[in-house]
């Protein structure tokens, strides 16, 4: 049995080298990370306030925001291990590095292995001293998460469940292929876990991402309902119709597999002449590249009947 393990949230999945080449080129994780006199407070409250001023997405965000985000979010966390917002932030943040930044496959594996660790430490995961057992040490944990009351939505348990998953899915591909199979079978329920656990605790959490991603998934898995999958899709666009990437999955997760060549057209058109909008810049912007390549690859898509999330 050979397939790939792909896990998404927003458009981190694509396989397409077009897509996949970074915006800016020439960063590394250690760069990334190098600390900064500037950012050496003891301050934590200064610390958070400043790293999320950098991870704002907005017209100009880059990898030199992201990363004094991620350091300054790493020095708040070494000052406060517990703190919910900074491992919810460097566990999204990790994920949006290794998908778009950095080029190596071994530095992409850093940050994704990161960014799920970090996510799963938000959940209160104990960490096995062998890593195989580590979904089985998470899993019961995801499944009984439940939100605390008037958290911030950058502290919520739902973004340690569903971040840490989408990084926990991205790592396993960067992977050798033996290893990438035999990880994932053991690996996989927590992914998956996580996606479902994040859908019962909000629907609606980063423009509809639980549907999203469970739709992806089943896409992917062998013998995945391809029907169910096209639910979720639809349901994502329902709910978070100007979040592109909801249009652009169920083009490429379902119009492509179902032969739908009317729907992909027409999802993808409606994609690239939408407006990036003021909230998700940053993934909307990947998701209109994404569009464009797929209107390009169209012909080979449809003779496969298959388009990798």
């Amino acid at each position: 049995m050979r397939y790939r393990l792909v896990f998404i949230c927003a458009l981190p999945w694509l396989t397409f080298a077009t897509f996949a080449s970074v915006v800016v080129q020439g960063v590394t994780f250690e760069e990334c990370l190098q600390a900064r006199e500037s950012e050496a407070s003891s301050d934590i409250q200064v610390l958070l306030g400043r790293a999320d001023e950098a991870f704002r997405d907005d017209e100009d965000f880059n990898d030199a925001q992201l990363c004094e985000a991620l350091r300054l979010y790493e020095r708040a966390l070494s000052l406060d291990p517990a703190n919910k917002r900074a491992l919810n932030q460097l566990s999204q943040g990790y994920f949006m590095l290794g998908i778009e930044f950095l080029q190596a496959k071994e530095e992409k594996r850093q940050a994704f292995e990161r960014g799920r660790d970090r996510g799963l430490a938000r959940l209160g995961v104990p960490f096995p001293a062998n890593p195989i057992f580590l979904c089985a040490a998470a899993l019961p944990i995801i499944q009984k998460a439940t939100e605390e009351a008037g958290l911030e939505e950058p502290e919520r348990v739902i973004a340690g469940i569903f971040w840490s998953a989408n990084n926990w899915g991205k790592w396993l591909d960067t992977l050798p292929e033996g290893e990438r199979i035999s990880r994932g079978f053991g690996d996989l329920p927590c992914v998956q876990g996580s996606f479902e656990r994040s859908l019962e605790l909000d629907e609606t959490y980063f423009a509809a991402a639980p549907h999203r991603s469970l739709g992806s998934l089943l896409t992917q898995l062998p013998g995945g309902n391809l029907n169910q999958a096209r639910a979720h899709f639809e349901r994502a666009i329902e709910i978070a119709p100007d979040y592109l990437e909801n249009k652009a999955d169920l083009a490429c997760g379902y119009a492509v597999k179902a032969g739908d060549r009317a729907l992909f057209d027409r999802l993808l058109d409606e994609v690239l002449q939408a407006s990036i909008g003021e909230k998700y810049i940053f993934w909307n912007r990947r998701a209109q590249r994404f569009a464009q390549d797929l209107k390009e690859r169209a012909e080979e898509l449809f003779a496969k009947r298959e388009c990798l999330l």
